[in-house]
């Protein structure tokens, strides 16, 4: 029998015990030794069995297939990167605005797999540790609710990124043992919007459970701590907002399907002929755990219904569908409509600015302790606001502190969460294949830079790209290189210095790159760091109405400390020129530019080769729900590219053709339902 698409290479009960094995050290956690043989009422016996599979979840989303999706969706069809390698069809039809259903790179299996590994580690954890019926005496429900508080997280980041790529995905929170079980519910697309809710609610009920510490910075970047889960919840927030504006223009086109919320109740429709009790309920209640009074969500939902589905549109994709949209309450009646879904966007972006503070200032506090200790710091640096790697002083060879710290040594002060990689039995090759290698000269890969960013890196603070003084533009790539699109140079490099630090990137004063990682496949992903959950504060205050003073202090501080050259405008010092006297150290910054083009500025140049830039224009089109004004306002593409991608729905991906093959209730992305062979 051909199973569901949806699970096929999920952990079946043979599968689980791919994760069985012993763990050498904490460094080796990934690791997975095979056993096909063990039945599954032999498994879950120790804590130790669950650990094997939670080390499967991380694993799972480390893979090769996921960073590659992670890299290809989030970057590929932005402005930072530019294809080299043309022979690549699929990338180039990617980067056209041409997404053709039946690509490989849109199958979404290796995510559900993921999800599938966190809802088992779920399951099990709740039973292993019921109070009275513990299997293992030494794993007890006080040591599951950080593991469980873990996984809560991980399921919730493995969602975030298809809800991000696709928008409306099926949400599954039980898990798949058996042919028999994937091919008995086929599930339909549930809203975006209501899923990162369901996400935010889960996280909530448990992160008072994540832990602090998990006893070493290795373990505490690896994992979700506390300030894993802060941070995400941040920016699930950031999204959740921006996907609730302009809510009833989104509803005409199936966008958010009508409903914010997993309990909304469907009332009526719309247009003639829609039937109250189509496609069920809207929502589900999420179940509890009772355990001696104290409520603990698991984020468990029923998976047995789904609220109503997006349609095809014909070939032109008009914005006006209007076929069967259905009209909610919230379960307490209260009608969800645009004023409703404004109201609950600003809740949105408080609270995202809210958990963005929180991760700052837990990091400031570690750094405040660390600096207390130093009796050789400076003064600059005890009264630095955020606890930003600063070249403060530097001295020839002036050391790239940031980049070495973030990128060289990795596992750093900056770091919140990033995928590990050992070189041997991880490895991410990802980086090498897609981005950069090294061998006695630095080669292309299947992308390079964009020449755009680096036009313009003769002055000082330019709109778009690297000034003569960011370190980011040596970090980044290759700027000596005689091609016009630049090698990229960004995770393969350990260590920089530079020989000059007013002139960083003059070709006679390049910067030292010769120190190159060992081992290229070594690399760690990062997923977030402290300069991302500045942004994302720095974002929410732009969009809530915060206190755009502290937005813009955010913004440009991360700037200054990747500036180290520029000075304040009232230094006399007659030996500086005049244009590295930058008003970028006003408090406030009174700039010309707005706040959140001054931040998607510093996202562009910060975050390039990460996997986030196409992810941020799709963020600001929910927001103002005008995908052909984003595209031409927040990034550079080819007109044609442009009128391809003019609609909402373009800026998502297509459903792998295999997946609605076997589920006739998934629905293909309307825009690229043109591409499908009839």
């Amino acid at each position: 029998m051909k199973l569901h698409k949806l699970y096929t290479n999920i952990l079946f009960v043979a599968g689980i015990l791919l994760s069985v094995g012993s763990l050498s050290s904490c460094e080796d956690y990934l690791t997975i030794l095979p056993s096909d043989k063990i039945p599954e009422e032999h498994f879950w016996k120790e804590r130790s069995d669950l650990e094997a599979v939670r080390a499967g979840a991380y694993q799972q989303l480390a893979a090769a297939s996921q960073t590659e999706r992670i890299l290809v969706w989030g970057e590929v069809r932005a402005d930072n990167l530019t294809l080299n390698n043309v022979s690549n069809s699929n990338i180039n039809l990617l980067q056209t605005g041409v997404l053709q259903p039946s690509v490989g790179l849109y199958d979404w299996s290796g995510f559900y797999k993921g999800i599938n590994y966190c809802n088992l580690v779920l399951e099990q954890g709740d039973k292993m540790t019921t109070p009275g019926s513990e299997i293992d005496p030494s794993f007890t429900r006080r040591d599951w609710r950080p593991i469980r508080a873990e996984m809560l997280a991980l399921r919730s980041l493995y969602y975030f990124y298809l809800v991000r790529a696709y928008r409306n995905v099926p949400f599954v929170t039980k898990s798949v043992r058996s042919d028999a079980e994937a091919t008995a519910n086929y599930p339909s697309c549930v809203a975006g919007e209501a899923i990162l809710g369901e996400l935010i609610d889960s996280l909530e009920a448990n992160i008072k459970y994540a832990a602090v510490n998990y006893g070493s910075d290795y373990q505490n970047k690896v994992h979700f701590t506390r300030n894993g889960v802060r941070a995400l919840l941040a920016d699930l927030y950031l999204w959740r907002g921006c996907m609730l504006k302009e809510f009833d223009k989104k509803k005409k086109t199936h966008v958010n399907l009508g409903y914010v919320n997993f309990t909304d109740v469907a009332y009526n429709s719309t247009t003639p002929g829609g039937s109250d009790d189509e496609n069920g309920s809207a929502g589900n209640e999420g179940d509890d755990n009772q355990e001696g009074g104290d409520e603990v969500d698991n984020g468990e939902e029923s998976t047995t219904s789904s609220p109503a589905r997006a349609n095809s549109a014909d070939e032109d994709t008009s914005d006006e569908v209007t076929e069967n949209v259905r009209n909610y309450t919230t379960k307490d009646g209260v009608a969800v409509n645009g004023a409703y879904a404004e109201a609950l966007a600003a809740e949105c972006f408080a609270k995202s600015e809210e958990y963005a503070d929180l991760v700052i200032q837990s990091i400031k506090q570690e750094y405040d302790k660390d600096i207390a200790d130093n009796l050789n710091a400076s003064q600059e640096e005890k009264d630095q606001i955020y606890p930003l790697y600063q070249c403060y002083d530097m001295k020839a060879p002036y050391e790239d502190v940031a980049y070495n710290n973030n990128f060289g040594y990795q596992l750093s002060r900056e770091s919140i969460f990033e995928l590990d990689y050992d070189g041997v039995t991880a490895q991410n090759t990802t980086v090498t294949s897609y981005l950069s290698g090294y061998n006695n000269g630095w080669q292309l890969k299947t992308m390079a830079l964009n020449s755009q960013l680096v036009n313009s890196a003769t002055s000082v603070d330019p709109t778009v790209g690297f000034g003569k003084t960011d370190m980011r533009l040596w970090e980044t790539c290759e700027y000596t290189a005689s091609s016009v699109s630049k090698p990229l140079t960004k995770f393969i490099v350990r260590y920089i210095s530079y020989p000059d630090k007013y002139n960083m990137v003059e070709r006679e004063t390049a910067p030292d790159l010769s120190a190159m990682r060992e081992d290229q496949v070594d690399v760690h992903w990062p997923i977030y760091r402290l300069t991302d959950v500045m942004l994302i504060k720095a974002e929410a205050i732009a969009r809530g109405g915060g206190e755009m003073a502290e937005g813009f202090r955010l913004v440009n501080h991360i700037f200054l400390r990747n500036n180290p050259a520029l000075v304040e405008p009232e230094n006399t010092d007659p030996s500086i020129e005049a244009e590295y006297r930058s008003t970028r150290f006003n408090d406030p910054y009174d700039g010309e530019v707005t706040l959140l083009s001054a931040l998607y500025r510093e996202r562009q140049r910060e975050f390039i080769g990460e996997g986030k830039r196409w992810f941020d224009i799709v963020r600001q089109a929910e927001f103002t729900n005008d995908a052909k004004t984003t595209l031409s306002t927040f990034v550079s593409l080819k007109s044609t590219t442009i009128q391809r991608l003019s609609q909402m729905w373009a800026l998502y991906l297509p459903i792998y053709s295999e997946e609605i093959k076997v589920n006739s209730n998934l629905k293909q992305n309307p825009v690229w339902d043109r591409y499908t062979k009839k």
